[in-house]
């Protein structure tokens, strides 16, 4: 176990524990496990950790992969494909839309988990991107004509993998 969850460990039977002197050193004990915790360093996304041998201010951006890439868009087509059978019944419309809608928080996670940011501070065209084609899939009939969806997953993953590929060009420059 790590210092800090000991510390909190032993504070946590110390206070449970009957008697003054055990309170008193479980107090102790939770006192330095709280100050050594809030001494680790916070973690952030995989966009904004430094990699080895990368320089201060530079991102370590991974590409996404063929495998990746291969069953994103599938995904995608397939939730299209739903979406238009579903869009031409009243009932299926209402499903169409909840889909979008649950379409959209899937893409959203999935890409984080890949390492996607769509909050980057100077980029924030993957956002628009995304936050478009979610859009134009909400409108009860522009779903069934247009794969907004697909569109949408492609783009992010060129504007992605671009990015990827100027970073690695500007790592290999320095």
């Amino acid at each position: 176990m790590p210092a800090p969850l000991i510390g909190v460990a032993i504070g946590t039977a110390g206070r449970a524990a009957a008697g003054g002197a055990a309170r008193v050193a479980g107090r102790r004990a939770l006192g330095r496990g709280v100050a050594a915790a809030r001494r680790l360093p916070r973690r952030r996304y995989n966009d904004d950790r430094q990699g080895e041998g990368t320089e201060p201010g530079r991102r370590n951006i991974k590409r996404i992969d063929a495998v990746n890439i291969f069953f994103l868009v599938i995904v995608a087509v397939v939730i299209d494909v739903l979406q238009f059978f579903l869009t031409l019944t009243l009932v299926g419309s209402l499903v169409a839309f909840i889909l979008s809608i649950a379409a959209w928080v899937l893409f959203f996670l999935w890409f984080l988990s890949l390492g996607v940011n769509y909050f980057n501070k100077g980029n924030a065209m993957k956002f628009l991107v995304g936050l478009g084609s979610v859009c134009a899939e909400l409108v009860p009939f522009l779903n069934a004509i247009t794969p907004a969806l697909t569109a949408g997953v492609v783009a992010v993953i060129i504007l992605h993998n671009l990015e990827a590929a100027e970073e690695e060009r500007l790592r290999a420059a320095a």
